[in-house]
């Protein structure tokens, strides 16, 4: 229902930020990398992938066609947007503490605030409500954090928050067909 190269192109970056489009726009382009890629004769031994990129490892690894992952990351994404219509959660990268002091903060910091990555021992992700995510980056700033960071997303991932639309998901994924992988 829209132009996808018009999209990534040109925008709206504000559209492009909404889940409902991102998720799609990033799995086109790793599907057509993934494509260039085979075409040329470089085919993967492994793939993997976090979240979403789990969809794309599936696309590398044959489980699926083109169409039918689009269909399946279109649908995420339309899931996941529709949670939080609002805009009340969101996302930061917590740089320079430890796993055990964001966990603790964000389990004192009242709300829903969780971690939601782990990406290193000293770079942490937390998602959850606004005010709670930012009430525990203000605490995490003052436990010696070196960076906060806002993501630039349009929900509260990996979180709490999440619940509804993994549900929903999980009977989508129930009538769609996967083929063996072709690799591990």
């Amino acid at each position: 229902g829209y132009d996808m190269i018009q999209l990534c192109s040109k925008g709206p970056a504000e559209k492009l930020a909404r889940t409902s489009y991102t998720q799609p726009a990033i799995f086109t382009v790793e599907a057509a990398i993934t494509d260039v890629l085979k075409s040329r004769g470089i085919t993967p031994n492994v793939a993997a992938g976090h979240s979403l990129g789990e969809l794309s490892a599936w696309y590398a690894a044959g489980v699926y066609g083109f169409e039918d992952g689009f269909r399946l990351v279109s649908e995420r994404g339309r899931l996941m947007d529709s949670v939080d219509p609002g805009g009340i959660g969101t996302m930061y990268a917590v740089i320079g503490l430890s796993r055990e002091i964001v966990d603790d903060v964000c389990d004192a910091a009242g709300g829903i605030v969780v971690v939601a990555n782990y990406n290193s021992p000293l770079q942490q992700v937390i998602s959850g409500e606004r005010d709670a995510v930012e009430k525990a980056g203000d605490v995490l700033k003052e436990k010696g954090a070196k960076r906060i960071l806002p993501l630039k997303v349009s929900g509260a991932f990996h979180s709490p928050l999440m619940e509804k639309a993994g549900n929903s998901f999980k009977n989508f994924l129930e009538q769609v067909h996967f083929s063996d992988a072709e690799i591990p």
